[in-house]
């Protein structure tokens, strides 16, 4: 069932480093961890979903904010990125 996700807490743990990293850059660039219900292939292994934009932002605003994002990625500790 749905309810079932064995990697919660590494998941989150994974979304807390990225979203702390990009906070240190600008708080702007992030908004809070939503937990939801649903899994979201989340259940497979190590793996979180990240949305890009809002309806507030632009194409460009995203695509320059996506460097930052791999980097955020590239930095994870335990060779994530």
């Amino acid at each position: 069932g749905f309810s079932v996700k064995p990697d919660y807490k590494r998941n989150y743990a994974i979304a807390l480093e990225i979203t702390n990293y990009l906070n240190a850059i600008n708080p702007k660039l992030t908004r809070p961890i939503r937990v939801k219900t649903g899994r979201y292939n989340q259940h497979v292994g190590d793996c979180i979903l990240v949305e890009m934009g809002h309806n507030a932002n632009t194409l460009e605003e995203v695509m320059n904010s996506l460097p930052y994002l791999a980097a955020a990625i590239a930095s994870l500790s335990g060779g994530g990125g």
